[in-house]
């Protein structure tokens, strides 16, 4: 698929490439930031950071909030293993929920895993479906838990009027080239309201530096 895609756009990829060659700005450079502002349109969240993959971006939001070794993360049973590699690379403890036949996280099995060690819960869009979202929120504003949305599948969905990608405390998306929108590579992209939890993320995807386009 990706293969087809890519012949099809040649001309404009080949462009886009040669604009950022020219400039000579290949890392945070105007296209990124021209990415990030566009997607930010869709969520309505206020803050866009892009990174290298949908796994950096899990990664970076649980440091972000300073998930760490003792700490347990809620995540489903059923997903690409980056939804609970991340948490281990915490030091932290995954903890397991099983799905239903969309493959959703059965919220049942989520209220009885819930203890005083529980920081958060990454929630998966699996297959574009994006179910539970309104009991979901009440769980985590109940339980006052952080919410990681893992819409990597799920990029331009909707449930009502929420779309995918707008109820986290964090959101995180992918551009691998199985995904929704997919690049030409890979990449991923976060999403947040809190500007604290942004310059975090900003800092954390090169190395310490805060730029971001200013």
């Amino acid at each position: 698929f990706a293969k087809r895609e890519h012949l099809s756009l040649k001309k404009k990829l080949i462009n886009s490439i040669s604009k950022s060659l020219l400039h000579g700005k290949t890392l945070q450079g105007p296209e990124v930031f021209k990415l990030e502002n566009l997607i930010l349109k869709y969520t309505g969240k206020k803050y866009a950071i892009a990174v290298g993959s949908c796994t950096d971006a899990l990664f970076f939001s649980l440091k972000a909030l300073g998930v760490k070794r003792g700490d347990e993360v809620i995540v489903t049973s059923y997903s690409y293993l980056a939804s609970a590699t991340c948490i281990l690379r915490c030091e932290a403890k995954p903890v397991f929920i099983d799905v239903d036949k969309n493959g959703n996280m059965l919220l049942d099995e989520v209220e009885k895993k819930i203890t005083k060690k529980t920081r958060a819960i990454i929630y998966v869009h699996l297959f574009g479906y994006m179910q539970n979202i309104d009991r979901l929120k009440k769980i985590t504003k109940k339980r006052k838990l952080y919410l990681i949305e893992d819409f990597a599948q799920a990029l331009g969905a909707k449930n009502k009027a929420k779309k995918a990608g707008s109820i986290g405390d964090i959101s995180c998306t992918s551009f691998d080239p199985t995904k929704v929108l997919s690049a030409p590579g890979s990449g991923g992209m976060v999403f947040t309201n809190d500007k604290k939890i942004k310059d975090k993320i900003v800092k954390m995807r090169y190395h310490g530096k805060s730029y971001n386009g200013d």
